[in-house]
């Protein structure tokens, strides 16, 4: 059975190894992105202002917790409007 979990940051041992899976999946199913786009993948996570869109990382664990996929979907991140 698969758990799917959302990623908010690297802050937790669980969460860290979870990027680093998804790093690692990345680079596996796409070669061709440049390393530097991979390796930004945390900061993305935790400086959601910086990069101005905010990321969600999911990823799918088995009960073993191996890594079976991951998914990225960046969302706009506006001002709060008053």
């Amino acid at each position: 059975m698969l758990r799917i979990r959302k990623v908010g940051d690297g802050t937790t041992a669980p969460n860290r190894v979870a990027i680093e899976a998804a790093q690692k999946i990345m680079r596996e199913q796409f070669p061709a992105m440049p390393e530097y786009d991979i390796a930004k993948l945390p900061d993305q996570l935790a400086n959601p202002l910086k990069h101005k869109f905010v990321s969600r990382l999911f990823v799918a664990e088995n009960a073993r917790l191996a890594w079976r996929c991951c998914c990225m979907r960046p969302t706009s991140a506006s001002p709060i409007s008053r």
